[in-house]
């Protein structure tokens, strides 16, 4: 079974693409869609913060790369900034928080998004500079008064820097296990994939108060978290495959339902001229619990509230259509 994360892994048996609308993939998976001149601040802002910019002249090993990020309801996406070239396309990396987004998870998507210091001195980072220099000081006066002993002094002045320049890829380590980050390919292509799929239904949720759609938007949540946990784990569960396309498929007949329902749910709204009232039968949606299946969702989850969304959209024409031929009909009368 080939691995996900190695630089030549190919999976052909994952990811047959979807079939979103090419610009729309490009909005969402981009930057700062629809904002002309945004990454060229944000890259300029990057440089005056004191970090050096991966340009095309330079060899890699000679820069510190800095990535630009933006955070979203479900993660965040994060690109690589370089000076002189256009805006990305596509994210280098991509992170989800778990659906039921805890302190911790939230906490450890801010540490991971910070920005690496700019500012050195000696080749040193600030803190670890301002570190052996307290360092320092503090053992030079503990050796001339005599507060310690020589074997205990230089190796703690010694340690504690060292300590403190390796601290960040400790924590680092310690946050990656309470979010799931995605940065090889092709498994990042496809969480891409599955994040354009997300973003429409969960704006079409955002614009419509249904709590079916709601509850859409909070199923493809608990999809990308499960989606990016098989990718991590393809390697030791052979079973992965046939998930991961059963995710992109039915997610993809979810979000198709989602429109249909939203755009029948307009018409109607349309027809009566007045903004439906929220559905206080259902405040958690037609399935407001979801049984786990060796904890992932199963997807037939999917199938079955894109079959919901489908009845609902039904109605929802029904309804308009009549209202439209009752007004015909008193038209007549008149």
């Amino acid at each position: 079974m080939p691995d996900l994360h190695g630089p030549t892994a190919v999976a052909p048996d994952v990811v047959s693409p979807a079939s979103p609308d090419d610009a729309v993939c490009n909005d969402v998976l981009r930057p700062f869609a629809g904002q002309p001149g945004r990454w060229e601040e944000q890259c300029r802002r990057v440089q005056r913060y004191g970090a050096e910019l991966h340009s095309p002249e330079a060899p890699h090993s000679a820069s510190v790369f800095i990535r630009i990020g933006r955070r979203t309801s479900w993660g965040w996406m994060r690109w690589q900034a370089s000076l002189g070239e256009a805006e990305p396309e596509e994210p280098c990396q991509i992170g989800v928080l778990p659906p039921q987004m805890p302190r911790s998870a939230v906490l450890a998507r801010r540490w991971l998004n910070r920005r690496p210091p700019g500012l050195r001195l000696f080749s040193l980072t600030l803190p670890t500079a301002f570190t052996a220099l307290v360092s320092l000081t503090a053992g030079l006066h503990a050796l001339a008064r005599d507060l310690l002993p020589v074997g205990v002094v230089v190796p703690v002045m010694l340690l504690v820097p060292l300590y403190v320049s390796v601290l960040p890829r400790h924590l680092d380590t310690v946050a990656r296990r309470f979010v799931r980050v995605i940065e090889a390919e092709p498994a990042r292509a496809y969480l891409g994939r599955l994040i354009v799929l997300h973003d429409q239904v969960a704006q079409a949720a955002a614009t419509i108060d249904l709590p079916e759609l709601s509850h859409a938007a909070r199923l493809g949540h608990r999809v990308l978290w499960d989606a990016a946990g098989l990718l991590a784990e393809r390697v030791t569960w052979p079973n992965c495959d046939a998930r991961l396309r059963a995710y992109e498929d039915l997610y993809s007949a979810l979000a198709r339902q989602v429109a249909e329902a939203a755009a029948a749910h307009q018409d109607l709204d349309r027809t009566v001229n007045l903004r439906a009232e929220p559905q206080d039968e259902f405040p958690d949606g037609p399935t407001g619990s979801v049984e786990l299946d060796g904890d992932t969702l199963p997807p037939q989850v999917l199938a079955d509230h894109a079959a919901a969304l489908g009845e609902l959209a039904t109605a929802h024409r029904y309804a308009a259509t009549q209202l439209n031929s009752l007004r015909v009909n008193r038209r007549g009368r008149a």
